[in-house]
């Protein structure tokens, strides 16, 4: 609704970030990915983007530093790039190719695995996508084994040709 003020973040998350963040040295800002009811603009033709007025978009959980940049960006608005989950694997048994890849280049299997399985499954993705499907692979954990997100996501996009996007975090 507009001119209804946001909610604000709550405690529990806004220390949960702190927590995440103590102590690591962050060389560039963490992506925040949203959920958005789609409106018809939204898809349409020659309307490319997604609309929020910065206007709604909540920042009481920024430093002042940070709302200083944000509403120094073109006019107020926020560039954001839109990632269809519909285009990942959905098969939980082909993303366990990428498993394999992954136990080989971490050393928990003998030998050298085939990439082609698991690259083949992301390979018409852009490396924003892949980074989004893989991650939320990682982090559903259907891979089947305990792993360093960002290295693991780092190792498989690598190995794959893909790149870690500027600024991604898989969190």
């Amino acid at each position: 609704m507009i001119g209804r003020c946001p909610p604000q973040l709550p405690e529990e998350f806004r220390r949960a970030i702190e927590e995440m963040a103590r102590g690591k040295e962050l060389t560039a800002p963490a992506t925040l990915v949203i959920q958005k009811e789609l409106f018809r603009t939204d898809v349409s033709k020659n309307h490319n983007r997604l609309s929020i007025p910065a206007s709604q978009i909540s920042d009481g959980f920024l430093t002042e530093e940070e709302r200083r940049r944000l509403r120094a960006r073109r006019k107020g608005r926020v560039d954001v790039r839109v990632v269809d989950l519909r285009r990942c694997p959905r098969d939980a048994l082909k993303l366990g190719v990428c498993a394999n890849l992954l136990g080989g280049l971490l050393g928990v299997t003998i030998g050298t695995p085939p990439k082609q399985p698991c690259c083949s499954l992301i390979e018409g993705l852009a490396d924003l996508e892949a980074a989004v499907c893989l991650c939320t692979a990682i982090k559903a954990n259907v891979l089947g084994i305990n792993l360093n997100v960002p290295v693991s996501l780092s190792l498989l996009l690598n190995v794959c040709s893909k790149k870690v996007p500027k600024g991604f975090v898989c969190a």
